[in-house]
């Protein structure tokens, strides 16, 4: 089974309505291919704001390291960091430990590039141990 996290954020002060429909489309899609909700984390827009200080990150970078999760599930994965360099660090911190993102918005599925799609497969149809 593949363990996910839905990361739901907005890009924008006025966007707070935004979240709940990113829950809806995320939570569909991880419905949809069978994949099983660890976490929901709701990450606010909070401008100019380090990682430290923004709880919803904090939480998802502390569950990546203890391997709590498989896939993580989000609107658009550009989306993760306040700037595209961020989010480049961000996503290969989670490339390192083994976790895959998918993309609601283009219905894409990035995997690390030591897990290949069959792993992937076997690994969403086998049950936990």
């Amino acid at each position: 089974m593949i363990r996910a996290i839905c990361y739901y954020t907005n890009q924008e002060e006025d966007e707070p309505s935004s979240l709940r429909k990113q829950q809806h489309q995320c939570l569909e899609a991880v419905h949809d291919y069978g994949w099983v909700i660890h976490r929901e984390v709701f990450a606010p827009f909070m401008k100019k704001v380090k990682i430290a200080q923004r709880s919803g990150m904090r939480t998802l970078l502390h569950e990546a390291a203890a391997h709590k999760f498989d896939l993580l599930v989000m609107m658009d994965k550009h989306f993760i960091g306040t700037c595209k360099e961020e989010a480049a660090v961000i996503l290969m911190f989670l490339c390192e430990k083994g976790i895959g993102v998918f993309s609601v918005e283009d219905n894409r599925l990035y995997l690390p590039k030591q897990m290949d799609l069959a792993s992937f497969v076997i690994k969403s149809v086998s049950e936990l141990n």
